[in-house]
């Protein structure tokens, strides 16, 4: 139909078609239970009330377009689903748009990252727990957070919500694990371990190098336990030295 649209008009002949999004009374997506209503809402897509397509369809008959979709869609909930310089080509100039008012914008809370970067080790997986908990609520349109030891799989998520999820944290986190370690059906406390590990791995490797005898009594207290075998015993050895030189 798009393309008879596209043809007629090339040969003056009027012709217009509409890719409608979802509307809320008829239709298809009208029979949907309510939670997948729910999980098209958390994806930022909206409905269409019959009203409101009808006065669309009128104001479309006098622009003289072709092909027009006409989809009700939160921008910034639709796009956080897809990492944020990969979004996709059909939606690229829309993203830019946001991206551009986002920068413009001043944060109201501290994000998962950041909490992240000042949380001890011992305290990173705790927040992540937190944040998939909310986060598979969200993608699997849950009525509720589920336990940390639910099952993915005993909670019904597919292949496309695997995506939706393996996304997220590649987004809000920044780290990459396979898609089928989502469709594993893990415990949410399970893979939170691995992303935390991730995590964990992923920001040792960007830190610096801080000589040990640079550091403070407080910053040495918060990184004791990631230090190794041998920098214990340097730090064993200054203070030793230290001592005798004092004394």
């Amino acid at each position: 139909m798009d393309a008879l649209a596209q043809r007629r008009r090339s040969e003056g002949l009027p012709a217009l078609s509409i890719n409608w999004g979802a509307w809320s009374e008829v239709g298809m997506a009208a029979n949907l239970d309510a939670r997948e209503q729910r999980r098209l809402s958390s994806r930022g897509m909206r409905s269409i009330s019959p009203a409101a397509g009808t006065q669309a369809l009128g104001n479309l008959l006098r622009v003289g377009a072709s092909q027009v979709a006409v989809l009700p869609i939160d921008w910034p909930i639709l796009l956080a689903q897809f990492p944020a310089d990969q979004p996709p080509a059909l939606f690229a100039e829309i993203a830019a748009q946001q991206a551009s008012q986002q920068r413009n914008q001043t944060p109201v809370a501290i994000n998962l990252r950041t909490q992240l970067e000042a949380a001890a080790p011992q305290e990173q997986q705790p927040l992540i727990v937190g944040y998939l908990q909310q986060a598979v609520m969200q993608v699997l349109a849950l009525p509720e957070a589920p336990a940390p030891a639910q099952q993915l799989n005993d909670l019904g998520i597919d292949s496309l919500m695997a995506v939706e999820l393996k996304n997220r944290v590649e987004r809000d986190i920044g780290v990459s694990l396979s898609v089928t370690v989502y469709l594993e059906g893990l415990p949410i406390q399970d893979l939170a371990a691995q992303v935390a590990a991730h995590y964990a791995s992923t920001a040792k490797q960007d830190m610096a190098p801080i000589a040990i005898e640079q550091l403070t009594p407080d910053q040495l207290l918060a990184q004791i336990d990631q230090l190794s075998d041998d920098e214990v015993a340097a730090l064993l050895s200054s203070m030793q030295a230290e001592q005798t030189i004092t004394g």
